[in-house]
């Protein structure tokens, strides 16, 4: 472990605090709590780390050691969160020396703490260390490792180190999260063989029927693009929620299976509690793409319907309303400096017909679809398979500011939240 020996344990330098700010926040403290208590000081801690304030709680734990008070094993995790929060490698080696001095290195919450504290800060041979070093390991420990394997893109560290823990403790133990986090190295390394040796685990230690797990591992297999399995888990899945509609819906569309997707989808719309969500319009929208069901085509729900525009779209049984009420739109707009991009229009015909044409476009239809069917202030959510196109990026910018609503358009290739007359995109898409 490479931590420097200071000579003395005056955490008013080692951390990031200042011996002044410290001090300042010690007699703050001592208007409300008893100074003199490390409880005191260790809620505090605590407190300040879990909502956030990571600098306070590290100067908190400088001025508990300025007042010469012992900090026990309910300390240190707190602030080794806060320190990973501020991926503050200085502090969070000066914590594991005062820990290691202390002797309560062997305190799982502690070792726990260290390992995620140097996971976060990109240090993973010290992670790795921590871990070795600890001389007892329950499944929060493995599973502060595994995690930290996978959210530095070591994924296949993640499934040995998985590996070892069932060697070593024959799967007793195992939950939801670490499930969860080793299904989750499983697809991102994209193995077939793997995602099926630690499925066949699952199934040995009865958590196959998880949600959570169940969804994790039916991702895992349709990132391996392997859709037979894939349907057995969600089959074989006793509850299931909206991602797992989605991501089965998703899996079929994304092998060509359209009809499939929609035959879910449709079964998915009568299964009792399940409410679908942009992420099922988005997979339904892909399916319909690749069928060739939607040319330039616009979906928007309204909360259990789902409303398709074409450009010029006189289908919906709500055109009437939805063309007058564009057309007071346009006015609008037009009295707001609005000027058509006549640009975005291919077509060789001339001005009046190239705005004409801009004027029908299904992104336009559907946001007034969706202002006159929809309460005042309420979030319009729009989902296009192709780019949007110049034009209907500038009016809609307008427009959301016209009607002091946001409108979040997602297109082939962002999303698009437009609010106050401008774009999440700045115009660059």
């Amino acid at each position: 472990m490479r931590i420097a020996s200071p000579a003395t344990l005056s955490f008013s330098r080692a951390l990031t605090s200042s011996s002044s700010s410290a001090a300042a926040l010690a007699a703050q403290f001592a208007r409300h709590v008893d100074t003199t208590s490390v409880v005191s000081w260790n809620a505090a801690i605590a407190d300040l780390a879990r909502a956030g304030d990571s600098a306070d709680a590290l100067r908190a734990f400088a001025s508990l050691c300025r007042l010469h008070l012992r900090p026990d094993r309910s300390s240190f995790p707190p602030a080794l969160k806060a320190a990973a929060a501020l991926a503050s490698l200085r502090d969070g080696r000066q914590l594991h020396l005062l820990a290691l001095r202390l002797g309560l290195l062997p305190d799982l919450f502690i070792a726990s703490a260290l390992v995620d504290m140097y996971a976060k800060c990109r240090e993973l041979p010290d992670a790795r260390r921590a871990f070795d070093e600890s001389p007892h390991r329950n499944v929060v420990l493995w599973t502060s490792m595994v995690t930290g394997y996978i959210n530095n893109d070591a994924s296949r560290d993640a499934i040995f180190l998985f590996k070892d823990f069932l060697a070593e403790e024959g799967g007793v133990g195992i939950d939801s999260v670490a499930a969860v986090a080793v299904l989750s190295a499983c697809s991102r390394v994209s193995s077939k063989k793997v995602a099926g040796g630690v499925h066949g685990i699952m199934v040995k230690v009865g958590l196959e029927m998880d949600v959570s797990v169940g969804n994790t591992l039916l991702d895992a297999y349709a990132k391996g693009g392997d859709l037979s399995l894939g349907r057995k888990v969600f089959d074989a899945m006793i509850e299931r929620d909206v991602v797992s509609w989605n991501t089965m819906i998703a899996l079929y569309a994304q092998n060509g299976l359209s009809a499939d997707a929609m035959m879910l989808y449709t079964k998915m719309l009568s299964s009792s509690g399940i409410q679908h969500n942009s992420v099922t319009l988005s997979a339904v929208l892909l399916a319909c793409a690749l069928a060739g069901a939607l040319q330039n085509g616009k979906c928007i729900h309204n909360q259990g319907r789902v409303h398709v525009f074409l450009v010029g779209d006189r289908k919906h049984p709500q055109h009437k309303e939805i063309y007058n009420y564009l057309e007071k739109l346009r006015v609008r707009m037009q009295e707001a400096g609005y000027v058509p991009d006549t640009g975005s229009v291919l077509h060789d015909v001339d001005e009046e017909e190239k705005e004409t044409a801009l004027r029908v476009h299904s992104e336009k239809l559907a946001v007034s679809f969706a202002l006159i069917n929809t309460a005042p202030g309420t979030t319009i959510n729009i989902i296009k398979n192709l780019r949007v196109c110049g034009d209907c990026h500038l009016a809609i910018k307008l427009i959301a500011k016209l009607v002091d609503r946001e409108i979040v358009v997602r297109d082939s290739h962002r999303f698009h939240h437009f609010k106050n007359g401008s774009c999440s995109c700045r115009d660059y898409w």
